[in-house]
């Protein structure tokens, strides 16, 4: 419950009144106070908002109406589902309940139970996402290397002149190092600025989806993020500066 358990369930057993979940409250721009009306088999009801609560599930798509009014207003008179609260252990309890309705076809679960069952629906979900960045880290690295290569060929005819007027091998191979280091260093931190960005506007997007979901960072990944970064342009450099070491000079003038 996000407000005084007390005084929720004092207001919530006068009248036809709900509690709704924080995802329906900001779905239906709703306050504490309010009314919503429902379509119900005997019509629509207006019914007064009275708390509202945190749930695991997924959607958060939700509400609690008072027994009374959920039998008259949606005419349930059967329920489908039955929450016990226990003091004691409750994998005890449902070894206990299991064994005593074992000739009835009972599905009886703990909310721990429920809770990791859930998480492992939302990580299923979440693993395709986690796989996209993924395969965009396997084809930028093949699109780093492969810009380097254009790169060198596209610049011959320039590390020919700088050869020709004193430039050495090694301050060629120096030159392209340091270029990469550079280049991996500004693209990592400009990929980390972009995904802070991305982590302040998705919740935004969940909400609109109607699938509020709070999201976090590690500082491990961004350092990691830049050493891969750098990592893979200097990796990338590394045939450019092999190629400049056998680079004839009066070929590479000569080449258009």
């Amino acid at each position: 419950m996000l407000q005084d358990k007390n005084e929720v369930f004092k207001n919530y057993n006068d009248g036809r009144t709900i509690i709704l979940t924080k995802s329906n409250m900001k779905r239906y721009n709703k306050q504490i106070g309010n009314y919503i009306t429902i379509k119900t088999t005997r019509g629509n009801k207006d019914y007064k908002i009275v708390g509202s609560f945190d749930t695991m599930m997924e959607d958060g798509n939700m509400a609690l109406v008072p027994k009374k009014y959920a039998k008259g207003d949606f005419k349930l008179y059967q329920c489908s589902s039955l929450d016990i609260k226990t003091y004691k252990d409750p994998e005890e309890m449902k070894n206990v309940l299991s064994k005593r309705f074992k000739t009835r076809r009972l599905t009886i679960e703990t909310v721990a139970h429920q809770e990791e069952e859930n998480k492992k629906q939302n990580d299923g979900m979440l693993l395709i996402i986690k796989a996209f960045p993924i395969m965009a880290l396997i084809i930028g690295a093949f699109g780093v290397i492969n810009n380097f290569v254009i790169s060198f060929i596209e610049r011959k005819r320039s590390l020919a002149v700088y050869a020709s007027v004193g430039m050495s091998r090694h301050q060629t191979r120096k030159m392209l190092f340091v270029e990469s280091l550079l280049i991996g260093l500004i693209g990592s931190l400009c990929g980390i600025a972009g995904g802070m960005l991305m982590i302040y506007i998705m919740p935004f997007m969940f909400d609109l989806a109607n699938f509020p979901m709070e999201l976090n960072y590690s500082s491990s990944v961004f350092g990691t993020s830049i050493l891969l970064g750098v990592l893979i342009t200097v990796v990338a450099a590394i045939v450019p500066s092999l190629k400049s070491s056998k680079l004839n000079i009066i070929e590479a003038i000569k080449y258009e």
